[in-house]
Formats: structure tokens, sequence, C-alpha cells
């Protein structure tokens, strides 16, 4: 992690990282591990965050508290699922593919939770990271895949699902009606 600090050149981020990195990386690296199971991943995944982070700092300074820990954690579980793919990758290559290689994480879910927003937290984690960065945070789908590594067509197709989840549980809750 310091040679990404050595790296940064502007002494303004060089503060606002080292702050995010010391409020944050425990959390990072655990939702990192949880998927990785592996300590150097983990380590690596939470590394390749920060330099995601890095790049869209200029957006975070407009987001309140929660969402930059929001924004930071969904940082480092991105980057642990694509190096966990890559090394899946890697794997199959190698024709000694596991198939028990795991994939799993622990979701924080809050099942006393009632409120809409606690609701849409179950959303599976792409639809829901979609539809709050597009929504409350009012990113472009351009800017979303890039964040995601994922195409804006995977954007446009999991906004469209997270939009369907969140209509039918409105209407459950009584907030929308056809």
């Amino acid at each position: 992690m310091l040679c990404m600090f050595t790296i940064v050149e502007n002494e303004d981020e060089k503060i606002k990282l080292e702050e995010l990195y010391e409020a944050y990386r425990q959390e990072m690296h655990r939702q990192a591990y949880a998927i990785l199971k592996d300590e150097d991943d983990a380590e690596d995944a939470v590394q390749d965050a920060f330099f995601r982070i890095w790049s869209n700092l200029d957006k975070l300074q407009n987001m309140k508290q929660g969402g930059i820990k929001w924004y930071v954690i969904c940082a480092a579980r991105y980057a642990a699922i694509d190096i966990y793919r890559d090394k899946k990758k890697r794997l199959q290559k190698e024709e000694t593919y596991d198939e028990n290689f795991p994939y799993e994480y622990s979701k924080e879910e809050n099942t006393e939770d009632d409120s809409l927003y606690g609701k849409i937290s179950s959303f599976p984690d792409r639809e829901r990271d979609v539809l709050m960065l597009k929504y409350v945070y009012g990113f472009q789908y351009k800017e979303i895949s890039k964040m995601l590594h994922i195409s804006v067509e995977a954007v446009k197709k999991a906004l469209t699902r997270a939009r369907s989840r969140l209509k039918k549980l409105c209407r459950e809750e009584g907030l929308y009606n056809d």
C-alpha cells in the first residue's frame, strides 16, 4: 500500500487517501478476505480498490460519510471479485480448477431493518450497488461501468432488475399502485 501513496503527487489527495485507508482498511480487508479466503489476495484487492478510489476521489467529496463507507467497501468487494475471476481463469487454464473454490462472503444483513433502505440492502450486490450509484449518487452509466468493471449493458440490465425489485417492494408496502 505504501507504493500507492508514493505515486500520489497531490498532497490533498494523499491525505484524503490516507484518511480513507485508516478508516476503512480493516472492513475492506474483511470483505475481500471473505470472497478470496487468502490474506495476500485480500491485501491485493484492498490495494486495487484504493487505485479505483483514487481515480474517483473528486466524486467522493460530495458524498456523506455513510456513502463514502459504502463506496469504499464496494470498491474492495469488486476488486476481490475481479481477483477471484482472474484466479479462476488461471486455474481453469491449468486444468486444476477446484469446483469448491470459495466464493462466499458474509453480507451484513440487518433483518430488523424494515425501512425501504433496509430492504434495498437485501438486493443482490450488483443490483443494489448500481441502483445506489445511479439514483443516490448520480453517476452515469459509463461511470458506473468503469467503477464496477462491468459493461454498460450489464449496468443497464442490473438497473432494470433493481428497479423491478424496487417496484415490487413498493407495491408490497402500498407505496406504489399501477
